[in-house]
């Protein structure tokens, strides 16, 4: 039985004190313990997800259910065909080439910048967190070896590459006694050697709903396991009746002597080669048999037969149903019951637009939190390294829309408030416009004329305007 708590007493503290406000008085409350020195996360509840076997349900999970395959696919692919921009802190000198020397260092890394975007993505919705270690390189033109050469020769810091550090390869973090995290511990292939990445040589990508300041934040594929260890096994059931209902299950007869307690040593090694060459029957290992015939010489039965037992009675469970609801609910926790509409008798166009539009807000959440981390911790520390240290003149790191606007459904309400008189059509107004329905822009100088949008009905909306001007005057 565990020690009670001893009691603090309201004597003990001293309530007039003035808190010290550099002082930390409490922690996250983040569960964790510490094995060997190894502090491991013990916040998941279920056996079966915790640690590294967690770790490996999320990847059975992301590769061999259909539906999550598809979200995943959904995800890569809007990623991959965003724009992403990098924007100026100010209009001054100096915040602009700031910018242009961020751009710069995207342009000279060697991965794909869309690849390693995509691979943020998907780490942080599969297992709910994605480490990245910033490799950095001497900006000195080119070189022989392919990874340390630069398209620039400024002798500037640039970044090589964001290397991944898988999630399969995490041991344990190193925590600071207030609870906050000092560094990884990896252990990987080929060599399996223990090596600790201190965190400022570690970003850490994160996922939403992280809570606790959990550096292995949280897993998109948790609120459908349920559903996919029910369907698992169901569709498992399912496929095993088929096969009994279609091939039967293969029975073998034998005298019962050979079964009973007093056979001999010969009898009961018989059997065993029966029992043996049932399961092989089973597994389709074998192309043929060797039996002993069902009668002896005298025509009376000698007790040995091979039959196929038929499971079909005539009335089977419909499962179908209930794999749907459950590839429903595996849907739904992504907000992709979208990908449903069409295969039943329900479902329209507009629920699908509606739906695929909640289903872009919630992929643009995870974009803003890795934009986060893009825009306060990897561009501050890069400027900082090429002895930029106003973080005033910073630039940002911004994603595209993940959708494109409908002209047909922008243009009715915004034509509706210009002839009210509530909006004024400007150069502002449609370079936003024409980002939003992924128009190229235009190439009228901004400040130039051009005509009102209202004046193109055969000029009668310019002649009112000017027949009243008149009457004015």
């Amino acid at each position: 039985m565990s020690e009670p708590i001893e009691k603090l007493e309201l004597s003990d503290v001293d309530v007039d004190a003035t808190p010290d406000p550099f002082a930390t008085y409490g922690i996250t409350g983040l569960k964790r313990s510490s094995i060997g020195g190894y502090g491991t996360i013990d916040e998941e509840w279920h056996r079966e997800l915790q640690g590294s076997s967690g770790t490996k349900m999320y990847r059975e999970i992301a590769d061999n259910n259909a539906t999550v395959g598809a979200v995943l696919f959904t995800c890569d692919s809007f990623t991959r065909q965003l724009e992403f921009e990098v924007d100026a802190a100010d209009e001054s000198p100096q915040a602009e080439e700031a910018k242009e020397f961020f751009e710069t260092v995207l342009a000279d890394l060697d991965q794909s910048f869309s690849n390693l975007i995509g691979e943020i993505v998907k780490g942080v919705i599969v297992y709910g967190w994605a480490a990245f270690e910033p490799i950095y390189k001497m900006r000195q033109g080119m070189k022989k070896e392919k990874r340390k050469s630069s398209n620039y020769d400024d002798n500037r810091i640039g970044l090589q590459s964001l290397a991944p550090r898988s999630q399969d390869s995490l041991y344990g973090w190193d925590f600071t006694d207030e609870g906050y995290v000092k560094g990884m511990y990896q252990l990987a292939g080929p060599t399996y050697e223990m090596k600790l990445i201190p965190v400022d040589k570690l970003f850490l990508f994160r996922s939403v709903g992280t809570m606790k300041d959990n550096p292995e934040g949280h897993s998109a594929l948790r609120s459908c396991y349920t559903s996919y260890y029910m369907l698992k096994r169901l569709q498992i059931a399912e496929s095993i009746g088929i096969s009994r209902n279609l091939a039967g299950i293969p029975v073998m007869e034998c005298p019962i002597q050979m079964l009973s307690d007093n056979a001999s040593a010969a009898q009961k090694s018989l059997v065993a080669n029966f029992r043996d060459m049932v399961a092989r029957i089973k597994a389709d290992t074998y192309s043929g048999l060797v039996l002993p015939s069902s009668t002896n010489p005298d025509g009376t039965p000698s007790g040995f037969r091979l039959t196929l037992l038929n499971g079909n009675t005539g009335k089977t469970a419909d499962t179908t149903p209930v794999i749907e609801r459950l590839e429903g609910n595996i849907a739904r926790s992504f907000l992709a019951d979208w990908l449903f509409l069409g295969s039943g008798a329900t479902g329209s166009w507009a629920l699908s637009s509606s739906k695929t539009n909640m289903f872009a807000r919630g992929l643009g959440g995870y974009l803003s939190a890795i934009m986060a981390v893009f825009n306060e911790e990897i561009i501050p520390q890069i400027m900082r390294l090429n002895g930029l240290n106003d973080a005033a003149l910073f630039p940002t790191l911004r994603h595209g829309d993940l959708e494109k606007a409908d002209i047909a459904e922008l243009a009715a309400p915004l034509v509706s408030l210009a002839q009210a008189g509530l909006l004024t059509p400007d150069d502002e107004l449609e370079k936003h416009i024409r980002e939003l329905s992924g128009l190229p822009q235009s190439e009228i100088t901004q400040g130039s004329e051009r005509p009102h949008p209202l004046d193109a009905d055969e000029g009668e909306l310019t002649n009112e305007a000017e027949a009243e001007a008149g009457e004015e005057l």
